[in-house]
């Protein structure tokens, strides 16, 4: 099934849990499905106040109005009317809970809202069978937690189910169809459009979240385990140039969620940082679908085209590339961020290299999969990742020397050679286990400097980004 969402922010994290129960359907089913979330809808029948709808599901056999109820661990008994009644772990007797009202009422009221609505759009999608569903977590106990309200004009019916049960609930519904009227793809997609849902499918000329698209870019991130598109586009409000990546988070797995968790606690560490050479995040949206992040546009090209289209760079031009990037990373250590991927695809570099001598740069690469979780990491070593830039300590669960600096000092090591040997003979001088041969034109200075960086022994290892940078300042 292919569902299409809209790029509304997600309100809070269960709400996003029971998008993401939704979003399995796809996996189960092959039919065409709609969500909208956090929309408002007018009361058509009755001029009230609009109505606020936590997520909407339309799918041919029926339409679906969800309110995602955040419980607390405990058993809740649910009459068909008044305040529900709760007991917390470990207490003897229920009592009222004056803040949690009874939900059916209001779940009545939404499945009739989306069935006015969809009456106002067409006369012939009256019969549209509606559901109105209360997700509550799997830790809530349930006590008379399944109603029918008799309606006389719609066919509807309003029950609580856990987060576990919805797609079982929905599957089963679709395989013992109600009364109501079956509707096709494009009917849906005309209700979907008329309740205010927008797509969150992104490409040339599309406005999202602030941003306005324009021409895809080819841009890698290696080890990614989710697709991820690029796009040049613009911040509406300022107009300023950005860079725009969009990840989706599928496939669903416990690893895209691992990876999409950290990539956000990364760019929340990156807004703090004021730095010319670290990207400037303009925007970061968490939707339903899909994470979108932009930042200034930088106008260059990154360390691994530049080596390529030269062959290699000249020593002395590379040791002031590489010190220009490790100032950057020891501005970002003294932030308590270790990078932990810098990599020739990480760095970018402004044209003219000879002028600025690398002053000039950008040091991206902050979404990689080599973050500070063993899991993500190691995982990404699966899938043809290239590790000889990672510190070999990276490779290893729950290792005692991960996540420190001397993992970026390797990096800068290895960087280095890069630089100095060029792409053909850094591929050729790399053995199998992950060590790199210094041919005899490497020597002097640069050769130590290299190797006291590179140890495989992190005791061994040069023991910051500070003692890096002071041998590289010998050779300038």
């Amino acid at each position: 099934m292919s569902l299409h969402y809209t790029p509304n922010q997600i309100s809070n994290s269960f709400e996003g849990a029971v998008i993401r129960e939704l979003a399995q359907l796809s996996c189960e089913i092959s039919i065409n499905g709609f969500i909208a979330h956090n929309v408002l809808l007018p009361n058509v029948k009755h001029r009230y106040l609009p109505n606020e709808h936590d997520v909407i599901l339309l799918l041919p056999h029926a339409g679906y109005t969800i309110d995602a109820k955040e419980y607390e661990p405990g058993e809740y008994m649910i009459p068909c009317n008044g305040p529900i009644e709760y007991r917390g772990p470990g207490e003897k007797d229920f009592h009222s809970v004056r803040e949690l009202p009874c939900p059916y009422e209001i779940a009545d009221k939404k499945a009739k809202i989306l069935n006015g609505v969809c009456t106002e759009i067409c006369q012939d999608f009256s019969n549209y069978h509606i559901e109105s569903v209360i997700v509550v977590p799997d830790h809530a106990q349930l006590i008379q937690c399944d109603t029918t309200t008799p309606v006389r004009t719609i066919p509807m019916r309003l029950r609580i189910v856990k987060l576990s049960e919805i797609r079982r609930r929905i599957l089963k519904d679709m395989r013992e169809p109600k009364c109501g009227q079956k509707l096709e793809p494009h009917h849906l997609e005309k209700i979907w459009h008329a309740i205010g849902a927008r797509s969150s499918d992104v490409g040339p000329n599309v406005e999202l979240c602030g941003l306005r698209f324009s021409q895809q870019i080819n841009r890698r991130e290696p080890g990614c385990p989710v697709q991820m598109e690029a796009f040049r586009g613009k911040e509406i409000l300022t107009d300023i140039d950005t860079e725009i990546r969009v990840y989706r988070k599928w496939p669903w797995n416990g690893e895209s969620d691992r990876f999409m968790a950290r990539m956000r606690k990364r760019l929340k560490l990156l807004r703090k940082v004021s730095r010319d050479t670290v990207p400037r995040v303009i925007e970061a949206a968490n939707l339903p679908d899909a994470f979108v992040f932009a930042t200034q546009w930088f106008d260059g090209e990154t360390i691994a085209e530049l080596v390529c289209r030269r062959s290699s760079l000249p020593p002395n031009l590379a040791v002031s590339l590489v010190a220009h990037v490790a100032q950057t990373v020891q501005h970002l250590h003294a932030e308590n961020i270790i990078h932990l991927d810098i990599r020739p695809e990480h760095v970018w570099v402004a044209p003219a290299l000879e002028g600025h001598g690398g002053a000039q740069h950008l040091l991206a690469g902050f979404t990689s999969p080599l973050i500070d979780d063993s899991r993500v990491s190691t995982q990404a070593y699966a899938d043809g990742f290239d590790a000889s830039f990672a510190a070999p300590e990276m490779q290893y669960h729950r290792h005692p020397d991960r996540s420190k600096p001397q993992n970026d000092v390797f990096s800068l090591g290895q960087l280095l050679t890069y630089c100095v040997l060029g792409e053909a003979q850094y591929r050729q001088n790399l053995q199998d286990d992950g060590k790199l041969l210094l041919p005899e034109r490497v020597g002097g200075r640069i050769r130590d400097c290299i190797r006291m960086s590179t140890e495989p022994r992190v005791a061994a290892r040069l023991p910051s980004v500070e003692e890096f940078s002071r041998l590289l300042a010998v050779l300038k």
